[in-house]
């Protein structure tokens, strides 16, 4: 949740893709969209889904949290894993299960990045999950675990000298 605000203040903005959007490309495998690295977003501060999501789940995967993509129709979003076992809910642990993705036997909580500079935190997260429920009842709701797919998938060091200027703190 801080680091979603943080990206708020930060100014990063959602912003559709024109030259090749998502919606276009998703199912064509000879199709290349531009993903921006973290790195550049934080620069640019302008990014379409992929892009959003991208620098979300980087921010939190650094910081040992997991993610996931969830694969929609014409866009991606994504999750991250809460740290809460399922075992727990019956504890006196109260959650909302409509709000969260169960995965692992643990709860995942939905993001929709899209709102970044328009939307707080539970924005992002109701929409997150209402996307997710609407999947899930279709039986179309696709997850890729970011963890899974590193193999396949190996980290790439941007050729750049971006110098990235923070935000003044607020007083």
């Amino acid at each position: 949740m801080v680091l979603f605000e943080a990206l708020n203040a930060h100014g990063i903005h959602y912003a559709a893709d024109a030259s090749s959007p998502y919606s276009q490309v998703r199912g064509d495998r000879s199709a290349v969209d531009h993903i921006q690295y973290p790195a550049e977003l934080l620069d640019s501060r302008m990014g379409d889904c992929d892009d959003c999501t991208v620098l979300y789940c980087s921010l939190l995967e650094n910081l040992n949290i997991a993610t996931a993509l969830i694969d929609h129709p014409d866009h991606i979003l994504m999750m991250f894993d809460t740290g809460i076992s399922v075992a727990r809910f019956g504890y006196g642990f109260s959650l909302d299960e409509e709000r969260f993705v169960v995965r692992d036997d643990r709860f995942w909580l939905p993001v929709e990045v899209t709102v970044l500079g328009e939307g707080s935190f539970a924005k992002a997260w109701d929409l997150g999950a209402q996307a997710t429920t609407r999947l899930a009842q279709a039986g179309e709701l696709r997850i890729t675990g970011v963890r899974e797919v590193w193999p396949q998938y190996p980290y790439a060091i941007p050729e750049s000298d971006l110098e990235i200027s923070l935000p003044a703190a607020r007083q």
